[in-house]
């Protein structure tokens, strides 16, 4: 077993007890899905309408649940999202050597800020099943 696969179901194990923070406080997943749905918020992270960032994250991620929970803690949904400490930068917050690294290894180039481009590396990683990148801040 790698330690990507062990780290995968460490954070699924945890995700039985999410909570997700809405408009309308927090509330528990089971029912955060009901009360985010009745805001014409993405069900799944609460944060942001689900609109076309969110359909091209759960059409082209392989864990399309995983990655819209972290991009929801990581930048709550703004492409603009900045971390000035780190320098992390969108909607995954990747830092610079990642971003340019993934960006080689995967050929997908663009702007850190590119919220497309963003989700295509972050899917990328995840399809070689990387979580490790997002192990400390994932939602749960």
């Amino acid at each position: 077993m790698t330690d990507a696969t062990m780290t995968r179901r460490h954070l699924l194990r945890r995700a039985s007890g999410l909570v997700l923070a809405t408009a309308g406080g927090l509330v528990a997943a089971g029912a955060g899905a009901q009360r985010a749905e009745a805001q014409a918020l993405c069900p799944y992270c609460g944060v942001a309408p689900f609109g076309p960032l969110h359909a091209h994250l759960w059409a082209t991620s392989p864990d399309p649940y995983f990655a819209d929970l972290v991009i929801a803690r990581e930048s709550r949904w703004q492409s603009g999202a900045y971390n000035e400490s780190s320098g992390a930068s969108g909607l995954a917050q990747f830092i610079p050597s990642t971003f340019f690294w993934a960006q080689e290894r995967f050929a997908i180039w663009g702007s850190a800020f590119d919220p497309y481009v963003s989700m295509d590396l972050m899917s990328a990683l995840l399809r070689e099943n990387e979580y490790y990148h997002w192990s400390e801040t994932a939602p749960w």
